[in-house]
């Protein structure tokens, strides 16, 4: 795993490597969370390749990047896991000389051998980039669900990318100014969807997706996969609880490779829960879990994660998350970079923080709700218009529409009418394929991927293997939600491998109990932070509904903690940006 980062300057121009190899590694430097192991860069004339690495296989010096073909024509930087990595070896070996045992170097020569087609033999999380000095071409390919993340800026004389916009954005040649269309989408959905990113100009290549950069100045972007919910088995339940085992099991022995500490991110729920269990059958030693709770016994799961710890006998580990809102917030805001703001971003971090103490590498059951239509909004899919009422985007969309005090930025009830009609969610394949496509790689993966990198952790998610996730979309829609029922033909698959009450219970999201700090020992806090002067005086928002929002959730008025939240996220990424 690593943090990957470069810049081709079109023609004519020819880098002076001196000057270079400063901004060089002050990029790197900015991502050395993503890659504390090692770090490495490589200059051509006219185009520069950057690393910093986790060491996950392989930890010695022949896993150092940049890699390079035998005959130095092909220049690799890489950050995430090809799982299928030694398979493909065995097909490669007869025609290269391997100098590592990593999968980076497999995914070079398998560039070398197959171009843009390689890109269909890759099983894992990736996002990569190969200089093709014999082309004067960089190629630059993202994973199929949207783990590893590639950002860029370019204009008329450069292309620069990063795996965190922070790598380049303060590039004296790139220009750091806000787009409020993307704020727009911001206040809507708490995250900023892809392609942009809130900075303008600057944007997220979308999963699925390559670009090729030529040192002339063109730039291609071209969708390479595309998940397909129109073929469907027709098996009976027991087929596919059988598939989907096998299927699981498989991806989960797939994510075992590792030369560090490897562990499980254990909530107590369905999904971390099997996962728990399958690792458990299939390790040769104790597992180590790890689990986050809250004071606030509604909030807190960890019995349930306890329940399945006490049945595998894992090495559990746990803590309890207070209110540190105050003093973590500005390293947050620093790390997410754009605007986010799920409030779950903060157990998040915690586990991640405290669970690297552990592992290195953890495994966790992301994805299942997606695949198999666990959130409880899916239960609505039948009733369209009550779907539209539901969702925690349409009661945002109209209170930001009332708290708005400026006209000058696109029609904002225009945009949250497009954004909410977008799909026809009464059909449960286009909702989930709705959710697999934008809300899971724009939120749930940004989440999991900026809190694990900024601590040097690895996540692994077996239910987000291409495969699994394809084979999930041929299911037809009435096994997974069945009479109100979801994850109807999940829960059958796993109710002979975790307690009963893991899988019985009702869902509850790993959020934080944001209502109660806010009426207690964060309402100081809150309340000055979003009547801020400087913050007012972008005169985004009146006072005066500002003042209304925290008035009412402080006498209980309303629940307003979420908006709140989302506010506050907005004010602390413009004092850190801006």
């Amino acid at each position: 795993m690593c943090g990957i980062v470069g810049k081709i300057y079109f023609h004519p121009h020819t880098i002076q490597k001196s000057k270079e190899s400063v901004l060089i590694q002050k990029s790197l430097e900015k991502l050395h969370h993503r890659g504390p192991d090692d770090r490495g860069y490589y200059i051509d004339e006219n185009v520069w390749l950057g690393s910093t690495r986790l060491k996950i296989l392989d930890l010695s010096p022949a896993g150092h990047q940049p890699f390079q073909n035998e005959d130095k024509s092909l220049s690799l930087v890489f950050n995430g896991e090809i799982y299928n990595w030694k398979e493909i070896k065995v097909k490669l070996r007869k025609r290269h000389k391997f100098i590592s045992h990593t999968d980076a170097e497999v995914l070079l020569h398998l560039y070398e051998e197959e171009g843009v087609n390689c890109l269909k033999y890759l099983r894992g999380m990736f996002a990569f980039a190969i200089w093709d000095k014999k082309r004067g071409e960089l190629f630059i390919a993202r994973d199929r669900i949207g783990k590893k993340p590639v950002k860029y800026y370019y204009n008329d004389k450069f292309f620069v990318f990063a795996s965190e916009l922070k790598a380049f954005i303060d590039h004296q040649d790139v220009p750091k100014e806000i787009d409020w269309e993307a704020i727009d989408e911001f206040l809507i959905c708490r995250y900023v969807l892809s392609p942009k990113t809130g900075f303008k100009n600057v944007y997220k290549l979308p999963p699925g997706h390559y670009m090729r950069v030529m040192s002339t100045g063109e730039v291609v972007i071209k969708k390479y996969w595309q998940l397909d919910f129109s073929q469907k088995l027709a098996l009976s339940e027991q087929e596919w609880q059988k598939l989907i085992y096998d299927k699981l099991l498989e991806s989960v022995r797939l994510r075992l490779q590792s030369d560090v500490p490897l562990g499980v991110h254990l909530s107590g729920g369905i999904d971390s829960s099997l996962i728990t269990a399958l690792v458990s059958l299939e390790s040769k030693k104790q597992v180590t879990t790890f689990s986050i709770g809250f004071e606030e016994s509604e909030y807190n799961e960890l019995p349930y994660a306890q329940l399945v710890t006490d049945r595998y006998n894992t090495d559990h580990h746990s803590m309890i998350v207070r209110s540190d809102v105050i003093n973590l917030l500005p390293q947050l805001i620093y790390q997410y970079e754009e605007p986010f703001a799920d409030p779950s971003m903060l157990p998040t971090w915690y586990l991640m923080r405290e669970s690297k103490k552990f592992m290195t590498v953890a495994i966790n059951g992301e994805g299942g709700d997606e695949n198999f239509a666990g959130y409880p909004w899916y239960l609505f899919t039948s009733f369209n218009n009550i779907m539209k009422r539901l969702p925690l985007k349409t009661q945002m969309s109209y209170i930001f529409k009332k708290l708005y005090s400026t006209t000058k930025r696109k029609d904002f009830d225009t945009l949250a009418k497009y954004l909410l009609s977008k799909k026809n969610f009464s059909n449960l394949d286009e909702h989930l394929h709705h959710d697999i496509s934008h809300y899971l790689p724009d939120d749930l993966l940004v989440k999991t991927d900026i809190s694990s990198m900024a601590h040097s952790l690895e996540v692994r998610s077996p239910f987000l293997d291409q495969e699994f996730v394809e084979l999930c979309a041929k299911m037809p829609a009435n096994l997974k939600l069945r009479k109100f029922q979801n994850k109807y033909i999940l829960r059958k698959t796993a109710e002979k491998l975790i307690p009963r009450k893991c899988f019985t219970r009702r869902k509850q999201g790993f959020l934080p109990p944001l209502d109660r700090w806010y009426r207690g020992e964060l309402s100081g806090f809150i309340a000055s932070q979003l009547l801020d002067k400087k913050f007012l005086s972008y005169n985004i928002f009146k006072k005066e509904s500002v003042i209304k929002l925290l008035t009412d959730h402080q006498n209980w008025s309303s629940n307003n903690a979420y908006i709140l939240w989302t506010i506050l996220c907005l004010k602390n990424w413009l004092d850190e940006w801006f």
